[in-house]
């Protein structure tokens, strides 16, 4: 069994997570594993109760399922098992069952995040109707899909709020730059972090993002407009495509955010096969979380609190839905474009064998 799980575990991993910060490690036992959070690996401004790496999570426990099917077993996944152990996400137990063929396997290393332009062509009924049954498939929460374009331009215009946020804020700034990986040695060496190719900058673009890693010169830059420029320029970018959407749960529960993450994976393995590509843009959304938990920090003021606060009740507007009814999980965007011209690498995952630790 040990190389049974290794297998799917070695292909599961390929899953979205913030910066590529892969938040996991993995424990052996009898017939199945356990999967524990790291909790450290993500920006912690915008991982407000480790929401953004439970999502994560979600897309590898759906990449598990999928994959333990393809190799002819059925997985039960048990969250949160032990509330006294608040890294332990998930147990998972895998039965002998019947091998099926998993159409959606074939694309989870091939599912990438994509920040090129998109082409503004609408989605066909069949596409929006596969699109959608994801939610019944999951078998929890709620998907909404934003298709006009006068919408879709709004909803960009308040999701890139964030940009000038995490510019104009020290402690964001520092987080955010940390996190960036800036040569092809650099990415193949580390095989976590944000990859700057992955950005798809142009080189004027890639030149001045450069000189914004250095606090100073974005002090400079930002007094120069700058933060508001690269906020306009990242809007006009969110609004290209097909769609923008939400997926929404009745409440912030963690289990909801693993739960989102299933969804969004197995929507975004779907887009893959249709050919589409797929954004995530979630800055707004998490900052969002931390300030109604209250426990607003690294040095946002209150104008900045408010200004989010404006950008967040401007989706939840155009989605059409009171902040009382549900917590938007996550937000994206997706449609048909050129394929991205850099992938993020992975980092081996962690595993220990329980049973050969304690002989």
């Amino acid at each position: 069994m040990e190389k049974i799980f290794k297998k799917i575990i070695g292909k599961a991993v390929w899953a979205a997570s913030g910066d590529n910060s892969q938040p996991w490690r993995f424990v052996l036992e009898n017939d199945g594993f356990y999967i524990f959070n790291l909790s450290d690996r993500d920006i912690p401004l915008y991982n407000w109760g480790q929401r953004g790496s439970l999502v994560a999570h979600g897309g590898l426990i759906e990449n598990v399922k999928i994959l333990a099917s393809q190799e002819g077993y059925e997985t039960k996944v048990n969250l949160f098992p032990d509330p006294d152990e608040t890294d332990l996400v998930a147990q998972i137990s895998l039965e002998k069952s019947e091998k099926k063929r998993e159409p959606l396997a074939d694309f989870i290393r091939e599912r990438a995040t994509n920040r090129r332009p998109y082409q503004n062509s609408a989605l066909t009924d069949d596409q929006r109707q596969q699109l959608l049954m994801t939610v019944d498939e999951i078998g929890a929460g709620r998907l909404i899909l934003l298709e006009d374009p006068a919408q879709r331009k709004l909803a960009a215009e308040a999701s890139s709020v964030n940009e000038i946020i995490v510019l104009e804020t020290p402690e964001l700034h520092r987080q955010f730059f940390r996190h960036v990986v800036w040569t092809e040695k650099e990415e193949r060496a580390k095989r976590t972090g944000l990859y700057v190719k992955t950005l798809e900058m142009t080189p004027p673009q890639e030149l001045i993002f450069k000189l914004f890693s250095h606090w100073r010169a974005a002090q400079i830059l930002n007094k120069l407009g700058f933060s508001k420029l690269v906020a306009k320029s990242n809007a006009e970018l969110y609004a290209t495509g097909a769609a923008m959407g939400a997926i929404i749960f009745t409440d912030n529960r963690a289990e909801n955010f693993v739960l989102a993450g299933r969804l969004l994976q197995r929507l975004w393995l779907k887009a893959t096969q249709m050919g589409m590509s797929l954004h995530p843009i979630t800055g707004v959304l998490f900052l969002m979380q931390r300030i109604l938990a209250q426990e607003v920090a690294g040095g946002l003021k209150p104008e900045q609190v408010e200004m989010i606060g404006r950008a967040h009740q401007k989706i939840v507007d155009l989605l059409g839905i009171r902040q009382d009814q549900g917590t938007i999980a996550m937000f994206f965007r997706l449609g048909f474009s050129q394929p991205p011209s850099a992938h993020s690498s992975r980092l081996q995952p962690e595993i220990v064998n329980l049973q050969k630790t304690i002989s």
